[in-house]
């Protein structure tokens, strides 16, 4: 059977039990293991959703956060280097954000240690 995208073969691969969706694995640490091990073990095809340390696409560039005193907010992220556009040549992490506003927005609403 002939696929003209990848959608139409990620769809072809559910419908015949051939697609695990996996959510929340780290870039790092197991993406490569996970993959590695169901090619030798010939399982199926492995779908990596909502990445660790990966900004999810679905937000449209803003962040849901919860507080202890029960409030929430919604931010749209104002810098571009808080959510950058990630293509599987470059996935920029650790990169340094020096007077990032969304940062400092982050940073206002954090507890921290008070004191000297």
């Amino acid at each position: 059977m002939a696929f003209t995208d990848l959608r139409t073969f990620i769809d072809g691969a559910a419908r015949i039990g051939e697609l695990k969706v996996i959510d929340g694995a780290h870039w790092n640490l197991e993406i490569g293991c996970l993959t590695e091990l169901m090619a030798e073990q010939e399982g199926p095809l492995l779908l990596f959703d909502k990445i660790v340390d990966y900004p999810a696409s679905y937000h449209n560039k803003a962040g849901g956060f919860s507080f202890a005193d029960g409030h929430s907010e919604i931010k749209k992220w104002q810098d571009g280097r808080t959510a950058p556009n990630i293509s599987k040549a470059d996935r920029p992490l650790d990169v340094t954000s020096a007077n990032n506003k969304d940062v400092f927005w982050m940073q206002e609403r954090s507890t921290r240690m008070s004191g000297p």
